[in-house]
């Protein structure tokens, strides 16, 4: 009949017409391409680290364990497949506070414990293949186990209300003054080659309930009023929490405070612009081409050294911020690989049932498995070794089946962190979240939940909605 009316467009007409298969086709192509951007990146990203393990690591820091051995052609492709396989599981953006965790993860100790590990003996294959591909599913199953990648981003406008935001001045004021009565005789501005002595002073200086404000402050309270400070525009919030990451540095001189205001200021600019430019692609791209060029001075300079400042970013990017995640897999893989697992006997409760190694048994830093670490690779009960889950609580506790149960509970935990905050408005609930992420690339899962936030911001994001946030009709950003 409506060939007869004429009303059927003809073959022209109906090939310009958008149709279903069309916008369907048109969706995979985005999506492949986006996934191509992301594999070619993470690739670079790879080759960028193996660089920087054999002009700067494996050269100033060899002594710290950095030992290197170039890439043969199965070690490349080796480290190619599995960095392959991270960035096809990582979400593709950070639209969630899981995808911002993940995606911490992903750069700071995914890519570059496999690639590290894999050039720090010629035997690394066949030595850590194993635990590496344990590693692998690991990150995988916390990937699809959150669920982030099929999840859009969380739609809401709850931010913290104006009485929330007073109460936590208040708070805020308090544990500035009782943290500097207490830490007064301490507190000092130490430089990176100091740090270390400086976290001795402070062992021991306060009872556990003051040790446990402190660490509260530096990574929760902090970070919570430089982000409702910069959302809100209130710059006496803003003001508060960079006292509190400078006075959280002079008393334990932690490194993580300088990353933490950093990353907060970084990513709270990316999201006043379209959801691409903090694509998975793109932060891995921005982190890149930072190294990139901290690598390109560094070995075209005349001198080791052009300036102080230089230096200070190149140890913190590079050594400390992605090189010490990728090398205590192998640390904690060798030392309770060869003198006993721990099957998750620091881990309080736990311990309560399975008893420690024998060869921990009697060590006066047990259960601290950094201190053990430290102790036995650098000599010295100063150094720290902390290490991420896939470390401490995967490999050391249960080898590679260790380090996928981590990756699983991982996930479960970021399937729970994703439900707490729907409602919040994404900007708040992204940035809140960055300093747990952080302190996951160096520390235990359990740690983490405990004493660094993980658990709290489940608490803060379910109870707080219902009784502590407010609704606003118009952005305040």
């Amino acid at each position: 009949m409506s060939r007869v009316l004429g009303t059927e467009p003809d073959s022209r007409v109906r090939a310009m017409m958008p149709t279903r298969s069309t916008d369907l086709m048109s969706n995979l192509i985005a999506a492949l391409l986006s996934q191509a951007g992301l594999i070619a990146v993470t690739v670079a990203y790879a080759l960028v680290i193996h660089l920087a393990h054999s002009e700067y690591l494996g050269i100033r820091w060899a002594y710290y364990g950095f030992t290197f051995d170039p890439f043969s052609a199965g070690d490349f492709a080796f480290v190619v497949i599995l960095s392959m396989v991270g960035a096809i599981f990582l979400p593709k953006t950070a639209n969630s506070p899981s995808a911002v965790i993940l995606w911490q993860l992903f750069v700071i100790v995914y890519v570059p414990t496999i690639t590290i590990t894999t050039a720090l003996r010629p035997d690394a294959f066949s030595h850590y293949g194993l635990a590496l591909a344990g590693l692998s599913f690991g990150f995988a199953a916390a990937c699809r186990i959150s669920g982030s990648g099929q999840r859009a981003e969380i739609a809401g406008n709850h931010l913290p209300s104006e009485l929330t935001d007073r109460t936590l001045l208040l708070v805020w004021f308090i544990s500035t003054i009782v943290l500097i009565f207490y830490y007064r005789n301490i507190i000092s501005f130490v430089s990176l080659d100091n740090v270390y002595v400086q976290r001795m002073l402070t062992r021991g200086q306060v009872g556990q309930g003051i040790a446990y404000i402190q660490t509260y402050y530096s990574v929760v309270l902090a970070p919570l009023l430089f982000v409702v400070g910069i959302i809100k525009r209130k710059y006496l919030m803003i003001a508060g929490g960079l006292v509190g990451f400078v006075l959280t540095y002079g008393i334990d001189a932690q490194k993580i405070t300088i990353a933490i205001a950093v990353a907060i200021l970084i990513f709270s600019q990316l999201h006043k612009l379209k959801t691409y430019w903090r694509s998975a692609a793109a932060l891995t791209a921005y982190l890149l081409g930072f190294i990139s060029v901290l690598l390109i001075i560094y070995i075209s300079s005349d001198a080791e050294w052009s300036f102080t400042g230089f230096q200070a970013a190149l140890d913190i990017a590079v050594f400390r911020m992605i090189a010490l995640p990728g090398l205590t897999f192998s640390q904690y893989a060798d030392l309770f690989g060869e003198r006993g697992l721990t099957y998750w006997s620091n881990t309080r409760g736990i311990s309560l049932l399975v008893p420690p190694p024998d060869a921990f048994a009697n060590h006066p830093d047990w259960p601290h498995l950094g201190r053990i670490v430290g102790d036995f690779y650098y000599n010295s009960r100063i150094v720290n070794a902390n290490a991420n889950p896939f470390s401490g609580e995967g490999v050391a506790a249960a080898g590679p089946l260790g380090v996928i149960l981590i990756g699983c509970l991982i996930g479960a935990w970021l399937r729970a962190l994703d439900w707490a905050a729907r409602g919040w408005d994404p900007r708040f609930a992204n940035l809140v979240v960055i300093p747990v992420g952080l302190s996951l690339t160096n520390g235990h899962l359990a740690t983490v939940l405990l004493t660094f936030g993980g658990a709290f911001w489940i608490a803060f994001f379910t109870f707080a909605r219902l009784r502590l946030a407010d609704t606003p009709r118009k952005k305040r950003y």
